[in-house]
């Protein structure tokens, strides 16, 4: 076996060339330095450029730390008196970052769009607004389609304040550590103020927070003061309401008074019936004395006889009062009767006189009859002027009972009314007083997120690295190069010795001696001439370099 055939082995086993290639990307190289050295220029000139468009980038970062969430002793010290009021760290975040807190920093630094954070796409608007091709562009543009203008269009003034704003809430972020109750304010401009707007936008947003808690607790305040003034004027129309109400109906003392007046007309319906049933009995007791009066002579009568009148006097006065009670028809009257009229016929038995020839102008029982009847004559009218004036009572109790169920019922309505009024006032005075003490004491509560570390004005800009560029520009020129050297070569078709050498469909007529110098040729032809895809006539004409003679 030949050293063709031995090569043409070694050469199927990898058909890969390495060396190659290696030396194909050299000889690209070395054919095209201008075009790399110029790719690697464009690079570094972009770079140059991006530094002078664009403005650095400044960074400063206050540290501050939130509250812990389980603060009990100050929940607890804060919680009555709504001095103390705490969010999320994330919430926090946002309200950091809000217009609101942005907007008092822009006007109290008065600053300008070029004195804040720039995101890339937006300085490149920005230079193209102020650019003279942006300018032309945008008067050809307003020439042939004319903006509308509407009460809501911005100014220009507006409008640049409006970038100012969204300049700085790009450049401005609160970024929390992980698992912890700190985080850092960052805040991005183009100059070392950036400090400043840091120092400046914590201690605004404390203000901000602080003031708003104040704000809210003399809101408050305002707002109870108002109601407890509304409070106490109801307070004063229920009770002006119930005073009259009492005044009206006789209720001084409330219903206790009432309560009595049923007891008294208890008690005077009792009387009145004693006073009825003495009323009944002095009239019968006057009824039988006047006919005793009357029947009695004025001699002096018999003993037995007198005594047995007495009984039948005490008898009759007896059954008037049982008939007050009983009915005819009751034992305790028929008894009575029965023994009133055994007297009556015993007297019809007993002399009247005693037969004596003494005779008297009158008696002592006949003058104690009268005496008795004159007492009765004169105790009866009494007896009758007291019925009739408590009668008048009773009848004013009675029709005073009659209303009481709806005057305590009204009442009660009064009663309720005054309750819920002082208790609404009792309550919202306690609001007030908690009010009172938030409203003096809001700005003096201490704020849920504090600063530790106030930022330091930055000695250099974080960006752009000017190093890291220049390197990253000079780098990917170079292999950039490199790259669209390989691409114009592959796309060259021009007939040169390489080309030539990579075309695997040509025969091989003559072979040249070689040398030293072009070993790296002897190589690839060599390896050109081991493929199996030669053609059979270019096979059958190759012959052993090393045996070709020079000419």
């Amino acid at each position: 076996m030949n050293s063709n055939e031995i090569r043409s082995q070694q050469n199927d086993l990898d058909n890969f060339d390495v060396q190659g290639a290696v030396t194909r990307t050299l000889n690209t190289v070395l054919n095209n330095k201008l075009l790399i050295f110029g790719c690697m220029f464009v690079c570094v000139v972009l770079v140059w450029s991006y530094g002078k468009l664009f403005p650095p980038i400044y960074m400063a970062e206050v540290f501050v730390q939130a509250e812990d969430d389980e603060d009990l002793a100050r929940e607890q010290f804060y919680g009555s008196w709504n001095t103390f009021r705490k969010s999320e760290l994330s919430a926090e975040a946002e309200l950091m970052t809000s217009t609101l807190v942005i907007k008092e920093v822009v006007e109290k630094l008065n600053l300008s769009y070029d004195d804040v954070y720039h995101t890339p796409l937006k300085q490149i608007t920005y230079l193209w607004s102020e650019s003279a091709i942006g300018n032309a562009y945008r008067k050809i543009k307003d020439w042939f389609f004319p903006p509308q203008i509407s009460p809501y269009t911005l100014t220009p003034e507006e409008l640049a304040f409006s970038k100012t704003l969204d300049g700085f809430k790009d450049g401005a972020a609160l970024e929390p550590v992980p698992d912890s109750h700190v985080a850092y304010l960052v805040v991005r401009g183009p100059t070392q103020r950036v400090a400043e707007y840091a120092n400046v936008m914590i201690d605004v947003f404390v203000d901000y927070r602080r003031n708003t808690y104040a704000s809210e607790a003399r809101t408050a305040y305002a707002s109870l003061l108002k109601e407890v003034v509304r409070a106490e004027q109801e307070r004063d129309v229920v009770m002006l309401e119930k005073f009259k109400f009492e005044t009206k109906h006789g209720l001084a003392m409330g219903l206790s008074k009432d309560a009595g007046v049923m007891a008294n007309l208890a008690e005077l319906v009792v009387l009145i019936q004693e006073a009825e049933f003495k009323l009944t009995r002095l009239e019968s007791t006057l009824l039988v004395i006047s006919e005793q009066v009357e029947n009695e002579p004025s001699a002096i009568p018999y003993p037995i006889r007198l005594e047995k009148l007495d009984t039948l006097s005490g008898m009759q006065r007896d059954l008037s009062s049982l008939r007050l009670v009983y009915t005819e028809g009751s034992p305790e009257v028929r008894n009575i009767l029965k023994r009133i009229a055994d007297v009556e016929a015993s007297l019809s038995e007993t002399p009247r006189m005693i037969k004596s020839g003494v005779s008297r102008e009158g008696s002592d029982h006949h003058e104690q009859l009268r005496a008795r009847e004159r007492e009765l004559k004169a105790e009866i009218p009494s007896t009758r002027a007291q019925l009739n004036s408590m009668n008048i009572t009773r009848d004013k109790l009675a029709a005073r009972v009659a209303v009481i169920p709806n005057l305590e019922r009204e009442y009660l309505v009064h009663q309720r009314d005054q309750e819920m009024s002082l208790i609404k006032l009792r309550t919202l005075s306690e609001k007030l007083m908690q009010a009172d003490v938030s409203r003096i004491s809001a700005l003096s509560a201490p704020p849920t997120l504090r600063v530790v570390e106030y930022a330091s004005p930055p000695d250099k800009p974080y960006w752009p690295n000017n190093k890291l560029l220049y390197f990253a520009a000079v780098t990917f020129g170079f292999f950039g190069g490199i790259g669209l050297a390989l691409l114009v070569e592959t796309l060259n078709t021009r007939a040169t010795r390489e080309n030539l050498l990579l075309r695997t469909n040509l025969p091989i007529y003559a072979v040249v001696e070689v040398t030293h110098r072009s070993s790296g040729l002897r190589r690839l032809i060599n390896k050109q001439g081991a493929r199996r895809e030669r053609t059979p006539m270019a096979l059958e004409k190759l012959i052993d370099i090393d045996n070709v003679k020079p000419f």
